[in-house]
């Protein structure tokens, strides 16, 4: 027994402990009935030989509730029985419930009374017409089997086909950490009264930044974006119910330590309707004093398209943006630099864009973050076929520290 076990037998009124005691058992093959059952403890077992005789008669039992109509449908059920045995045995009784005949929920095992409450609500949904509670009944040797009569009923119980599943993520932790590139397992526990343990492709998973990772209970990622994730984990069941459970996940940059500015590129960048990726780069070095030497480009943006950089320095985020697939990856309040024309070809993502930072706040000295500063940037650029995105998109977006 557990040491769990062995608390709960100390702390009750029981003067009974609890003993485990090895056993071995010799049936005989076939259908053979036995007739005689000898526990004889082994070697050094402080225990009593047990045995155990056929008696002529087997017990009789039969239902007296649920009744003959089987009626349900409040979902509290006391169900009764009479048994008694002929050879005035004592009688144990095992009661189980089945939802459509086939599938067995055990509900009291080794008892002696003759009635039980069932809460039809906590068990799996039964199928009307074809659910049923089944009696087993021992006097020791002999055992008779019964079934109530079929259940049936109307009312909320029966309006659903089955109950929600459950799930729950195990890992990652919520709130924990990952730096970009390394693995992240994603590991759920997923159950349903009526399916049992849920299978690999009733479970999957999200992320608010890279939207649908992959399907399984068990499933290893190392391809999420930097930014915090909400990383969400579904559950479905064979009746179409759905349940959910969401952590966050932020995932950190690696940064080179040879690199003083720390630049990193994080968050996701939309999808034009054109099918345009705009991706945010770098070059030089971000300055509070230097007259130019720190640009930002982006490049895969569809041609000849206006556009503009802004930035801020209050910290990342990942905020949709309308109902497409860009994301405000820069927290306001922000910046904004001029409006641009793209060069490159319309209907093509040969467009590019470049900002020097370092010129514009030597030009603007009220915009000039200053020294230390931890700047997010980001592009944005029109994209009129795009009415999901508010007819524009956004780039990535990357992070720097502006130096001396």
């Amino acid at each position: 027994p557990s040491s769990e076990s062995d608390a709960c037998a100390q702390g009750s009124d029981s003067v009974l402990g609890t003993v485990e005691v090895p056993i071995s058992l010799i049936l005989p093959r076939g259908a053979q009935e036995i007739d005689r059952l000898e526990i004889i403890p082994a070697s050094g077992v402080n225990a009593e030989a047990v045995t155990l005789l056929r008696s002529a008669h087997a017990p009789v039992v039969s239902f007296t509730a649920p009744g003959a109509l089987g009626d349900v449908s409040n979902g509290q059920v006391q169900v009764s029985w009479m048994g008694s045995d002929e050879d005035g045995d004592a009688l144990t009784y095992y009661l189980r419930y089945s939802r459509d005949g086939i599938q067995f929920t055990p509900l009291a095992s080794g008892i002696s009374e003759t009635q039980f409450s069932v809460d039809l609500r906590q068990l799996p949904a039964l199928i009307d017409g074809q659910g049923f509670f089944q009696l087993l009944t021992s006097d020791g040797l002999n055992t008779t089997v019964v079934n109530s009569p079929v259940l049936n009923g109307g009312g909320n119980l029966f309006a659903s086909a089955g109950t929600d599943p459950w799930v729950e993520i195990v890992t990652p932790d919520t709130d924990s950490a990952a730096l970009f590139g390394s693995k992240v397992v994603l590991h759920s526990s997923g159950w349903d009264l009526e399916d049992r343990a849920l299978g690999d492709p009733a479970i999957s998973w999200s992320s608010s930044i890279d939207g649908a990772l992959g399907t399984g209970r068990l499933l290893t990622v190392d391809f999420l974006a930097v930014g915090v994730h909400q990383i969400t984990v579904t559950a479905i069941d064979s009746d179409g119910q759905t349940a959910t459970d969401a952590h966050l996940l932020n995932v950190t940059a690696r940064l080179l330590p040879d690199d003083p500015t720390g630049a990193v590129v994080y968050c996701t960048a939309g999808t034009s309707a054109s099918g345009c990726v705009a991706l945010i780069g770098s070059t030089g070095t971000p300055s509070a004093t230097a007259a130019s030497g720190f640009t930002l480009d982006c490049t895969g943006v569809e041609g000849v398209k206006d556009g503009q950089f802004f930035y801020g320095a209050n910290g990342r985020q990942a905020n949709t943006w309308g109902s497409g697939t860009s994301f405000q990856c820069v927290t306001p309040p922000t910046r904004r630099g001029g409006v641009q024309t793209g060069i490159g070809t319309i209907g093509a993502c040969d467009g590019s864009f470049s900002q020097d930072m370092n010129a514009r706040w030597q030009a603007k000295p009220a915009h000039n973050p200053g020294a230390g500063a931890v700047v997010q940037a980001q592009f944005w650029y029109r994209d009129p076929q795009n009415t999901s995105n508010q007819t524009t998109s956004l780039s990535d977006a990357i992070e720097f520290t502006v130096q001396p």
